[in-house]
């Protein structure tokens, strides 16, 4: 009986290796699903660091400054450390979905009660009022510098735009998820490995990713 075929993590930074190994497809798809796997997965793979102490002063500064950028990293303040998150990969029933998080990403400071200076920002819901009109769909989980979701539910709309919510600041990326080929990722040694770190929920505009806590509350299903 041949071996499962399991994703291999690195030892040093618990990032995944060897996942950009796309399945046979049927050729009218075979190029554009495979250069979407690699554009992805050799981003995710080629980034620096998975824990980052050094940016906890800067992460508690942004959260009380009234000043936070307009744009950042996606950073993480979790007990393991500081994290800055790669990638969120979903699988829909047999079809794997993922999105490259590197880089800077509109951010907004949750904490805020008055209106900001930004013609974007004057009309933004609270997160109260967000997570009031949400469903909870399921249960969010991390791996190495990696989110990852698992659901069955065909009419769940993969191209909605995604926010991302953890502590005082939400980021909103401009990318959407795109289908890659995933074969090496197993859904069963990830949620062997993986940790709860919060919930997905979806509202009419959004699939919203809450990395607990949210506003000084944790996001829980039921």
């Amino acid at each position: 009986m041949t071996a499962p075929n399991f994703p291999k993590l690195d030892p040093t930074t618990g990032r995944i290796l060897d996942l950009d190994q796309p399945q046979p497809e049927p050729a009218g798809q075979r190029m554009d699903r495979r250069q979407a796997s690699k554009l992805l997965l050799s981003g995710a793979l080629a980034a620096p660091a998975l824990i980052r102490p050094g940016a906890a002063l800067a992460s508690n500064r942004d959260e009380e400054n009234e000043g936070l950028a307009a744009s950042g990293q996606i950073l993480l303040r979790l007990t393991a450390g500081i994290i800055l998150l790669h990638s969120f990969y979903l699988l829909s029933a047999t079809q794997w979905w993922g999105i490259n998080l590197q880089g800077d990403h509109r951010q907004f400071n949750e904490k805020r009660n008055r209106l900001g200076g930004f013609l974007g920002r004057l009309a933004r819901p609270t997160m109260a009022t967000r997570l009031q009109d949400a469903v909870i769909l399921g249960q969010l989980f991390m791996l190495g510098n990696s989110l990852f979701f698992f659901t069955d539910n065909p009419r769940l709309n993969l191209a909605q735009k995604l926010l991302i919510a953890h502590r005082f600041i939400s980021w909103e990326p401009r990318r959407r998820l795109q289908q890659i080929s995933g074969q090496n990722l197993s859904p069963t040694r990830i949620r062997q490995q993986a940790v709860q770190v919060g919930v997905l929920a979806l509202t009419s505009l959004f699939l919203m990713l809450l990395i607990n806590p949210i506003v000084n509350r944790n996001v829980r299903i039921g």
